[in-house]
């Protein structure tokens, strides 16, 4: 049974894992900006940290590779739920729909909202933020979230137009997920060709502006106007503070 990447809860994070492995291989590490030379420069890190010697770091690869695997792990109960249940049910995607649907929003933009992170990048002390250092709101978490979700709706639309014109005895058929996965790509409608393209430009999109900027943006992140940092650390050095929105 196809479950699409984006709208089903738990293979939100998975997608979204699958890009953070990427960044993260891809990405370099600490980024300095300039020191702020006077009183009105000072960073803007209000809500997380003092604005007093507060070092500015932007994730870099271990701290995002540990976060996603914790991530992968926290949500592998669900990801077996799926797979189980896509081997027993032939319409198991259109009953999950919903519920993956409200469980993705909750993973992705609530969790997000209310703490700044999903629970691995917590656990890592990473924190999404504002580009000015300031907590998100639902307005950049659901903007974060909402190009991997509208991507998945069609997906979702796909798998389940194709699981609907098999049989049960057509779906069963196959002895292996893969070959059953396969069989279920094989009757996806025509669109979900150029649907699969779209969305690995996207993903290739992602990783390219993520290597152009010093902060390891990605395109999500610069349609909600976000960054990914380290937690705050006061007592530092005065040669390590930056406000964020500098460059």
């Amino acid at each position: 049974m196809y479950i699409s990447n984006a709208q089903a809860g738990p293979n939100t994070a998975c997608y979204r894992a699958i890009q953070e492995l990427a960044f993260i291989l891809l990405g370099k590490g600490v980024t300095s900006a300039p020191i702020a030379d006077s009183e009105s420069e000072k960073p803007t890190l209000r809500r997380i940290e003092s604005t007093e010697g507060v070092a500015v770091i932007y994730a870099g690869f271990w701290p995002r590779f540990t976060a996603c695997l914790i991530d992968i792990l926290v949500m592998s109960p669900l990801l077996a739920l799926i797979v189980w249940g896509s081997e027993h049910y032939r319409l198991f995607g259109l009953y999950y729909a919903l519920p993956g649907t409200l469980f993705g929003l909750f993973y992705g933009v609530f969790l997000v909202r209310r703490f700044g992170g999903t629970p691995g990048k917590r656990l890592m002390k990473l924190r999404i933020v504002k580009v000015n250092g300031d907590a998100v709101t639902y307005r950049e978490a659901l903007l974060r979230y909402l190009p991997e979700w509208l991507m998945g709706i069609g997906g979702t639309v796909a798998g389940a137009m194709a699981v609907l014109s098999l049989t049960d005895a057509q779906y069963f058929a196959p002895t292996s997920l893969f070959e059953r996965s396969k069989l279920v790509e094989a009757a996806m409608p025509d669109w979900n060709a150029p649907l699969t393209i779209a969305i690995n430009i996207w993903i290739w999109g992602e990783f390219l502006i993520m290597l152009t900027n010093k902060k390891r943006r990605a395109i999500h992140d610069f349609i909600a106007g976000t960054v990914i940092i380290k937690e705050a650390q006061p007592s530092v050095t005065s040669a390590t503070v930056a406000p964020l929105v500098s460059a």
